[in-house]
């Protein structure tokens, strides 16, 4: 999920795509796009999560699972982030809003080697901070559907019934009657 909202972010938020926003206005003006990526990754993390703790009947399984997802995401991030930077560069040196990036970082108008530079080592800095960023979300979102898993767990299992009390033989005693008071 991160994959895809990171492309849709890098290509259709730039004004390299914006014909696209014009000729298909539709689409972009629908908002299950944009819920889909921001609430669908962590709903199916957490959901890994519950059913982990289910099937496992482990908690620490559902954090690791959610850990493992995130730092699988992240590489894939890492991977398709970097070769779209590298297969994409001439547009992005065109691109009016990394050259505005990089004019707010330095105060000189950036040469072609240098903004080559920024638009590189900015690709390279966001997908490295995604490679901590997403095993720690996968933690936690796996963490709450753990404890989701955990709860469903407990609430579904079944009470053995005792009879009587729990307390040991010589504890339990028949009630003695209060004395009786005579009355004045």
């Amino acid at each position: 999920m991160s994959t895809i909202g990171y492309a849709a972010g890098i290509l259709f938020g730039t004004p390299m795509f914006a014909r696209l926003r014009e000729l298909y206005p539709h689409f972009f003006a629908l908002p299950w796009g944009h819920w889909f990526f921001v609430l669908g990754g962590p709903i199916v993390l957490a959901l890994a999560g519950t059913v982990t703790a289910c099937r496992t009947r482990s908690f620490a399984a559902a954090v690791q699972v959610g850990a493992l997802s995130g730092l699988i995401g992240s590489s894939i991030l890492f991977v398709t982030g970097i070769g779209m930077t590298v297969a994409f560069h001439d547009a992005l040196m065109k691109d009016p809003s990394a050259v505005h990036e990089y004019e707010l970082s330095m105060p000189t108008p950036p040469t072609p080697a240098q903004l080559s530079s920024f638009v590189y080592w900015d690709a390279l800095g966001g997908v490295l901070m995604m490679m901590w960023i997403s095993p720690l979300a996968g933690m936690i979102l796996g963490s709450i559907g753990g404890g989701g898993g955990m709860l469903i767990l407990r609430a579904s299992q079944k009470r053995p019934r005792t009879e009587g009390s729990d307390l040991p033989g010589q504890m339990r005693s028949t009630v003695t009657p209060l004395p009786l008071h005579d009355s004045l």
